[in-house]
């Protein structure tokens, strides 16, 4: 496992700013938490590097035309989910793959245009994937929840106490 980053009151604000708008200008960061430029651009660096976070776009399928979401739970066949995993990864319709516990041993997502999409992915890719014992598809009728801004991380006690500043860039981005 990873080593656990511990984050500050500043942290949790800048993270916060970034994952409302990650092309917000530091210089609007540090004006917003009053804080230096720099200190907003050393502290971005580091929780880059540390794995923290990451700036990225985030494509929504849907308004491409990509309307059928399938998941797709998967029985592997022995003791190795490791190796069906580093074949589904490279398969370009696999948006999500997890290694989990339950009625499956890995959880996949699946993002295609059609149901003749879907049913070329399921019939020909998939079961040609060496150690899936079975599997078993569900359609996603309706996403009722799917955010890039999940923000159950900021809840975690910090150390270093407090900066003085509560929720900026969440009452900032929502005026």
């Amino acid at each position: 496992m990873n080593d656990v980053v511990v984050l500050d009151k500043l942290d949790k604000e800048i993270l916060s700013c970034i994952q409302r708008d990650g092309r917000m200008p530091f210089t609007a960061i540090a004006e917003k938490l009053k804080v230096a430029e720099g200190t907003v651009r050393k502290r971005v660096a580091r929780l880059l590097e540390e794995g923290v976070a990451r700036i990225t776009g985030v494509v929504d399928p849907f308004r491409l035309g990509m309307n059928f979401v399938a998941m797709v739970g998967i029985s592997v066949e022995g003791d190795s989910p490791e190796r069906v995993v580093a074949d589904l990864v490279k398969l370009p319709e696999v948006r999500y793959v997890a290694i989990c516990t339950g009625a499956y041993d890995i959880m996949m997502e699946v993002v295609l245009k059609s149901n003749n999409e879907l049913y070329e992915f399921l019939t020909h890719k998939l079961r040609k994937v060496a150690g899936i014992a079975g599997s078993q598809t569900s359609l996603v009728l309706k996403v009722c929840k799917e955010s890039s801004a999940w923000s159950g991380w900021a809840g975690i006690e910090e150390e270093g106490g407090s900066h003085g500043r509560d929720g900026l860039c969440e009452a900032a981005g929502s005026e």
